[in-house]
C-alpha cells in the first residue's frame, strides 16, 4: 500500500501513463488482497459498488481502495467536482461508522486490557486506513481546486473520529496504569534459588501472600484441567503459580501500556492540523 500512497501523491492530470500505472498497483494490490483472504469481493473501480460491499471485516481495506479510487479520479482531466464531493462525503459516512465500531468494541469490553481482536482492529484501523487516509487528505488540501472546500470539511469529520478513538485509548491507559500496577517481584526472585531454607521459603510465602490466583488470572485459560489438577495447582504449588501469574500479568500490563502509548502517538501525528 505504501508504493500505491507514492504513487497517488505524484499524480497529476496530465500523466495518463502514471494512471494506467496506479490503476494496475491497485489491481495487484486487490489481487494479492483477495488471495491471502483478507477481502472477498472482486476488484471495481466504482467507488459505489465498492462502499456497498463494506462490512466489519473489510472495512479498512475497502474504504483504503475508496479513498486512492477517489485520488485517481481527482486528478482526471475531466474530473466533476461535484461528483467528488458527494464520492467522498460517502465514504467518510461510511468511515464515521466504522471508526464508531472499533471505538464502541473498546470500551464496551469488560476487560481492562486489549485483547488480540482490538489489536488487530487497532492495527487495520491506523496502518492500513488511517495513515494513507491522512496523508491523501493533507496531499488534496494543499491544493487549490473545487473541491478544496469540501476536502477540509470532509477531513474534519475525519479528524473528529479519530480524536476520539485516541481518548478512548487514553481513557483505557489511564485505567490501566491506575488499577493494574507491576507487582515487584524482585525481592521474591533473589530468595527462590534458596527456597530449600525453611526461612527463605517463610520470607516468599510471605511476600506472595496478599496476592490471589484467581484475581491473577485476567483471562480464562484454554487448559482443561480437572479437579485433581487443579487442586494441585492451587495448595501444592500455590507460590509458583503465583509467581508465573505475577510475571505474565506484568507483562501484560507493560505490553499494553506500551502498545496504547505508541497508538497513541502515532494519531497524534496523523492528525490534520
Amino acid at each position: 500500500s505504501i508504493g500505491v500512497l507514492h504513487s497517488s501523491l505524484t499524480l497529476s492530470s496530465s500523466e495518463a501513463q502514471r494512471h494506467m500505472r496506479i490503476e494496475q498497483q491497485l489491481r495487484g494490490a486487490w489481487s494479492a488482497l483477495t488471495r491471502l483472504g483478507f477481502v472477498q469481493t472482486a476488484y471495481s473501480d466504482d467507488i459505489e459498488s465498492v462502499l456497498q460491499a463494506c462490512d466489519s471485516s473489510n472495512f479498512h481495506w475497502t474504504l483504503w481502495l475508496c479513498f486512492q479510487l477517489l485520488n485517481k479520479r481527482m486528478w482526471t482531466v475531466e474530473s466533476d467536482p461535484d461528483a467528488i464531493k458527494t464520492c467522498l462525503a460517502a465514504i467518510c459516512d461510511k468511515f464515521e461508522i466504522f471508526m464508531d465500531e472499533t471505538r464502541a468494541s473498546m470500551i464496551d469490553d469488560e476487560c481492562v486490557f486489549l485483547n488480540g481482536i482490538h489489536l488487530q482492529r487497532l492495527w487495520r484501523v491506523i496502518s492500513v486506513l488511517l495513515f494513507p487516509a491522512m496523508t491523501l487528505f493533507a496531499h488534496w488540501m494543499k491544493n487549490d481546486a473545487a473541491w478544496s472546500k469540501c476536502v477540509a470539511e470532509q477531513g474534519q469529520r475525519v479528524t473528529r473520529k479519530m480524536d476520539q478513538l485516541k481518548r478512548a485509548m487514553s481513557d483505557i491507559l489511564n485505567r490501566i496504569e491506575s488499577e493494574c500496577k507491576v507487582i515487584d517481584v524482585d525481592e521474591v526472585q533473589k530468595h527462590q534459588p534458596k527456597a530449600k531454607n525453611k526461612g527463605d521459603k517463610q520470607l516468599i510465602e510471605k511476600l506472595l501472600k496478599p496476592y490471589d490466583v484467581q484475581q491473577l488470572c485476567h483471562h480464562d485459560s484454554i487448559l482443561n484441567l480437572n479437579g485433581y489438577a487443579q487442586t494441585k495447582i492451587n495448595h501444592e504449588n500455590t507460590n509458583v503459580s503465583k509467581l508465573a501469574l505475577i510475571r505474565i500479568h506484568n507483562a501484560l500490563v507493560q505490553s499494553n501500556i506500551d502498545i496504547l502509548k505508541q497508538n497513541i502517538s502515532l494519531l497524534k501525528q496523523i492528525r490534520l492540523h
